[in-house]
């Protein structure tokens, strides 16, 4: 019924809070623009919102 082959995908408003709802439910792109851009530490910046847990 569902096509399994697409890809979900949330493009701005990403950060480490939305990032961790994001991937709850199951998004598979996130789009972070600002809070990477904006980091003083962009390397953990990223590496959080991997995994925000």
């Amino acid at each position: 019924m569902f096509n399994t082959d697409l890809l979900s995908e949330v493009d701005g408003g990403i950060n480490e809070q939305t990032a961790k709802i994001c991937l709850e439910n199951k998004i598979d792109i996130l789009v972070s623009g600002s809070t990477i851009f904006e980091s003083k530490d962009k390397k953990r910046t990223i590496q959080n919102l991997r995994n925000p847990y």
